[in-house]
C-alpha cells in the first residue's frame, strides 16, 4: 500500500493544482477575476474551467504560464509536450 500511496503522490506533484495556480498567481498580484478582465472573458469562472481542466483555452493557459513563470509542461502536463508545444489532440 506504501508503494501505491507514493505513486498517486508522484502523480499529484507531476501537475499543478487549481489552489497551487491560484496561489501562484495572487503571489504573484494577480486574481482570477483580473485576468479574465484582461483576456476579455465573463468572468473568473472561465479561469477556474481551465485551471480545474475541465476546459481548454491556449490563451488563458500561457497568460497564466506567462504570469506564475511556471512551464505549460508543468501547468498543463495532459496538453503540452515536453518541449512546450501544445499536443496534438488539443490543436484546431
Amino acid at each position: 500500500h506504501r508503494s501505491q500511496d507514493r505513486n498517486k503522490a508522484n502523480l499529484r506533484s507531476e501537475k499543478v493544482e487549481h489552489l497551487d495556480i491560484k496561489y501562484a498567481l495572487a503571489k504573484n498580484g494577480y486574481s482570477l477575476t483580473r485576468i479574465a478582465k484582461e483576456l476579455g472573458l465573463c468572468g473568473p469562472q472561465s479561469i477556474i474551467g481551465v485551471t480545474k481542466r475541465k476546459y481548454i483555452s491556449a490563451p488563458v493557459e500561457q497568460r497564466v504560464g506567462e504570469i506564475t513563470g511556471i512551464p505549460l509542461t508543468k501547468l498543463f502536463p495532459d496538453r503540452y509536450s515536453a518541449n512546450g508545444t501544445m499536443k496534438k489532440r488539443f490543436r484546431k
